[in-house]
This record gives structure tokens, sequence and C-alpha cells, in this order.
């Protein structure tokens, strides 16, 4: 239980710090998706259930970010998160450089299948947008790989307590 409110707290930061983001520059957000990285974590940390649930939620709330389509963040994240958590499973990605090449993989396929339900849903080109979002799974990487060790002993040491 006590892994769960952590869980929670995580995704509250995580909200309030993508607005932050959001206000200092509209294009940050755009350019790092702090919820992929998280559901990402939390697939890798707890399987592919635990990245759909939480891929579902983090999407659902980075939808209420948006002016589009309730819901196609939603499906995209729960995508990414359940890949995620399954591919972890079969795979070691706990390195650093394994988990910046599984960041930027995941980051690339959650960014593929958003952008092309975006596209069907509004009937619009592939890429008629900004171009700031095509280096959003870099930046994902980037920044996952580095927060990587800080997210494993905070949630570590949470799990060690209540054994």
């Amino acid at each position: 239980m006590k892994k769960y409110i952590y869980i929670l707290l995580t995704i509250l930061v995580v909200f309030i710090v993508y607005t932050f983001l959001g206000r200092i520059s509209p294009e940050i957000p755009v350019a790092l998706n702090l919820f992929t990285i998280m559901v990402v974590y939390l697939a890798v940390l707890d399987g592919e259930v635990m990245g759909a649930v939480f891929g579902a939620v983090c999407g659902l709330i980075q939808d209420s970010f948006s002016l589009g389509v309730f819901g196609v963040a939603g499906i995209a994240t729960t995508l990414m998160g359940y890949l995620a958590g399954f591919i972890s499973r079969k795979i070691y990605v706990i390195s650093f450089f394994k988990i910046f090449l599984f960041i930027f993989t995941m980051s690339s396929f959650q960014l593929i299948v958003w952008k092309l339900i975006h596209s069907f849903v509004f009937s619009e080109p592939v890429f008629s947008e900004s171009h700031v979002i095509l280096s959003q799974p870099f930046f994902n990487a980037l920044v996952g790989s580095a927060l990587f060790p800080f997210f494993r002993k905070i949630f570590q040491s949470v799990s060690s307590d209540s054994l």
C-alpha cells in the first residue's frame, strides 16, 4: 500500500512540474514528456499491468493539458506502458546505456501511436505541427536515464520498508 502512495505522490509531483514547465515555455512539455518517463519506470519496476494501468492514468492526465480529443494520449501511453513492462521482463534494461535506448524506443513508439491516432481523428498529415515534438524521444531518454537511479533508490527503499 505504501508503494502505491509513493507512486501517486510521484505522479502528483510530475503533474506539478509539468505545469510549471509549461508556464516557463510551452515548448518544454512538448520536447520532454515526464509522464512517459514515469510510466516506463513503473513498467520496468512492476511489469506490464502496472505499466498499462498507470499509463492510462498518466495519459489521461496528459490529455487534460491538451485541447484535443480526450483519450488519445491515454491510449498511446497505455500501449507504451504495457509494451515497456512486457519487454523489460524479457531483457535486462537497468544499465544507463540500455535504459537510455529503452526509453528512447518506448518514447518513439508512444509518439508514433499518438501521432497516428491524432492524424486519423483530425484528418491531418502526420507531421503537420511543430517539429519540436520529434526531439521528445531523445530528451525523454536523456532525462529518464539520468533519473532512473534516483527512482530506483526511492522505490527500493519503499519496497524494503514494507517487508
